[in-house]
């Protein structure tokens, strides 16, 4: 995530995921670390949050679209069109 406010320095926020190769290794952000990732980008920030998503499954699964809803006093979420992924 990149936080940028008018008249101060662009921000980086993120979340590493180590993948080793193993079986069984969780390969990429499920819905639960991109809940955790946006809790944690609010508590660094203080403030309301705009998120530009595109359509990845766990940018929609239901877990994510109820945390969503349930935060939108301090979240706004945009999905992208499908057309603007190159799908």
């Amino acid at each position: 995530m990149v936080r940028v406010r008018p008249g101060r320095r662009p921000r980086l926020i993120y979340r590493l995921l180590v993948h080793r190769g193993c079986r069984g290794e969780q390969k990429g952000f499920v819905a639960a670390d991109f809940i955790r990732l946006v809790t944690a980008a609010h508590h660094q920030l203080n403030g309301k949050i705009m998120v530009v998503w595109d359509n990845l499954p766990g940018h929609h699964a239901h877990t994510v679209r109820a945390f969503v809803h349930s935060h939108a006093d301090w979240l706004c979420v945009y999905w992208l069109p499908r057309s603007a992924t190159g799908v």
